[in-house]
């Protein structure tokens, strides 16, 4: 059977696959939903914003933004993956 995200099985199985628990994994999307499915198994969230990419209404999206319930939010103005690995050494200097 096939499972596709955001079904649970998805992320978890992923992180035993890896042999890590969900709290040492983190999900990069362009797709909010996405990281809600991954944020609700325990792992980290890391946004990158992509025009005409989310399928949530703008205020839906700001709010999420403002709410701060994604760890790590890449603007479209940012220079993607670059950015990632700058705020990821931010919130997590050991790595």
């Amino acid at each position: 059977m096939s499972r596709y995200k955001p079904n649970p099985k998805v992320y978890l199985g992923a992180a035993k696959s890896l042999g890590l628990q969900p709290e040492e994994c983190g999900m990069v999307a362009a797709h909010l939903n996405d990281l809600d499915g991954a944020r609700k198994c325990g792992f980290r969230t890391i946004y990158v914003e992509r025009a005409r990419e989310e399928a949530w209404a703008e205020e839906k999206v700001a709010q999420t933004k403002e709410d701060g319930w994604v760890d790590v939010w890449i603007t479209e103005d940012e220079h993607g993956f670059v950015t990632i690995a700058e705020k990821l050494k931010e919130v997590a200097p050991t790595l």
